[in-house]
């Protein structure tokens, strides 16, 4: 009889084991998926600022816009001989727009993954 009864006692420990080892599992998963997350946030946030030439540029583009608009709004007689808004939009189309950034592949988010390593660890037979 007692070895039966401390068979029961090691089967009891191994399953309380067993479902600690599997929080603990979860719980790193869950850290990790933090961690890559963080990483992927940060590599994404990380654009680079726009040129000293291209900033330099842009500054000279609106000063002339901005020199345009005061000279026409003191001068009105020469505004419609200018055709105005076009003359600032080819004054403005100098300028090239920053290329769009490129969308990076999505691998499953943190909370697929933590889903899945959830649903792994209830599982019978681990």
């Amino acid at each position: 009889m007692a070895g039966g009864r401390g068979g029961a006692v090691i089967a009891q420990l191994r399953a309380a084991l067993e479902e600690e080892r599997r929080a603990l599992l979860v719980q790193a998963e869950q850290l990790r998926l933090s961690l890559d997350d963080e990483c992927d946030y940060r590599e994404e946030s990380a654009v680079p600022p726009p040129s000293v030439p291209e900033m330099t540029q842009l500054k000279l583009a609106l000063q002339e816009s901005l020199a345009r608009a005061e000279h026409e709004a003191s001068a009105p007689a020469l505004r419609a001989s200018l055709g105005s808004r076009d003359h600032e939009r080819r004054a403005l189309n100098r300028l090239k727009p920053l290329p769009p950034s490129e969308p990076k592949p999505r691998a499953p988010s943190a909370r697929d993954r933590l889903r899945g390593m959830v649903d792994e660890a209830r599982e019978p037979g681990w």
